[in-house]
C-alpha cells in the first residue's frame, strides 16, 4: 500500500494539473454561456406562452444539454 500511495499521488497531481485553476472560465466557454443566455432569455417566456411550464422545462433542459456537451457545466 505504501508503494502505491506515491504513484497514486502523482496521477491525482496530473490530472489536477490539466484542469487549470478551479472556477476559472475560458474565452470558449465565456462565449457559449453568452450565447447561450442570450437564447434563452426570449425562448424562456415564447415557451411559456405557447406550452406553459412544460415548455419552459424543455427549454432550459435543452440549454442545460448544451452547456453540458460544450463542457461548460
Amino acid at each position: 500500500m505504501e508503494r502505491l500511495e506515491p504513484l497514486i499521488e502523482a496521477k491525482i497531481d496530473e490530472r489536477l494539473g490539466k484542469r487549470g485553476a478551479p472556477g476559472k472560465l475560458d474565452q470558449r466557454q465565456v462565449g457559449a454561456l453568452a450565447i447561450t443566455l442570450g437564447l434563452a432569455i426570449p425562448l424562456t417566456p415564447v415557451a411559456g406562452g405557447i406550452a406553459g411550464l412544460t415548455g419552459i422545462a424543455v427549454v432550459w433542459a435543452a440549454i442545460l444539454f448544451i452547456l453540458w456537451r460544450l463542457r461548460v457545466l
